[in-house]
C-alpha cells in the first residue's frame, strides 16, 4: 500500500465500519464514508483514494481529492495548529501542511483565505501532506519549443530574477525581470509565450507576442492612452524607460516600433516633449 495512491479493494466488513481490504497483502484500509451516499456491498470491489490519517491507520476515500500527489493548485485554508495549517482538499480528511513546508508563509495563512500549494507524499512516512516548495514538483521534461503558448500559475516573485511559474502545473518556467510590464502576484493565471527553452530545460517565458504580431497591440495600446488622456501624452523616443514601462508596460524599444508605425501611417504627431492624435 502507498499513500496517495488509487486503488481497487475489496469489501469485507460493512459494519460498524466499512473495512476494505487490499487482497494480495491483507492490509486493511477503513473507508471515509462522510462525503456522500454511495452503494455498498460486502464482497464487491470499490476504488479509492488511499491515505493516511496516522502512522496506524490507513484510510480510503471514493472520492478524489481537489489535487492529487505532484499537482499544484489553489486550496482553502481551514485550520492552523502550532505544527502546521489544514487545506480543505475535498475529502473528510484535511490536507495537512507543515510549518516546515510553508517556507516564508508561516503565520501569514488564515482561516478562510485560499493558498498556491502542491501536494506530495513524504517519502520518510508515506504521508500526503502539502507543500509551498512548488519549485522541487516541477519538472524539467516538458513538451514545448520555443514560440509554443503555454498556460501556467505564478507561484513566486523574486524582485531581481522575475516570476517563477508553473507552466501547466507540472513544469519549471519563468518570465524575466526584463519582460515584466505590469504587476502580477502569487496564484494569478497566466498565458505566455516560450520565448527560449534553456540548455536545462527550464522554459522562459514572456507574456508578449513575437515582435511583428505584438507592434499591433502596442499600437492600439498607445491610441488608446493618448484617448483616455485628451489626445497628448508627455512621452517620445527620449523618455526615460521606466517612464514608459510605468505608463504604457512596454519597453522603450516595443515603444519606439509602435510609435513609429503610427507617426508613418499619420496618426500621431511628434512633439519635442511628448506625442499628440494626428
Amino acid at each position: 500500500m502507498k499513500a496517495g495512491t488509487i486503488k481497487n479493494l475489496m469489501v469485507r466488513e460493512t459494519s460498524p465500519r466499512i473495512i476494505l481490504e487490499e487482497t494480495e497483502t491483507g492490509e486493511k484500509v477503513v473507508l471515509d464514508e462522510r462525503k456522500g451516499p454511495f452503494a455498498i456491498r460486502q464482497g464487491a470491489p470499490l476504488e479509492v483514494f488511499v491515505y493516511r490519517r496516522d502512522q496506524e491507520h490507513w484510510i480510503g476515500s471514493p472520492h478524489r481529492p481537489f489535487l492529487l500527489p505532484g499537482q499544484i493548485g489553489t486550496l482553502e485554508v481551514v485550520g492552523n495548529i502550532r505544527s502546521g495549517t489544514f487545506l480543505d482538499w475535498g475529502l473528510a480528511g484535511d490536507l495537512f501542511l507543515p510549518v516546515s513546508e510553508q517556507r516564508d508563509r508561516r503565520g501569514t495563512l488564515k482561516r478562510g483565505h485560499n493558498v498556491l500549494v502542491g501536494v506530495t507524499v513524504t517519502p520518510e512516512q508515506d504521508r500526503v501532506i502539502g507543500t509551498l516548495n512548488i519549485y522541487d514538483l516541477l519538472s524539467t521534461q516538458s513538451p514545448y519549443a520555443r514560440n509554443d503558448s503555454v498556460d501556467g500559475i505564478v507561484y513566486e516573485l523574486n524582485p531581481d530574477l522575475g516570476a517563477f511559474v508553473a507552466v501547466n502545473s507540472q513544469f519549471h518556467g519563468m518570465i524575466p525581470q526584463r519582460e515584466l510590464y505590469e504587476k502580477l502576484h502569487i496564484g494569478q493565471a497566466i498565458t505566455g509565450r516560450v520565448n527560449r527553452v534553456r540548455e536545462d530545460g527550464r522554459l522562459e517565458l514572456s507574456l508578449r507576442m513575437e515582435k511583428h504580431e505584438q507592434m499591433d497591440d502596442d499600437s492600439e495600446r498607445i491610441l488608446k492612452r493618448l484617448i483616455e488622456a485628451g489626445g497628448r501624452l508627455p512621452l517620445h523616443d527620449r523618455s526615460d524607460p521606466e517612464d514608459i514601462r510605468r505608463e504604457m508596460q512596454m519597453s522603450k524599444a516595443a515603444f519606439k516600433r509602435a510609435l513609429g508605425r503610427l507617426w508613418k501611417n499619420g496618426q500621431v504627431i511628434l512633439e519635442d516633449d511628448g506625442i499628440r492624435l494626428a
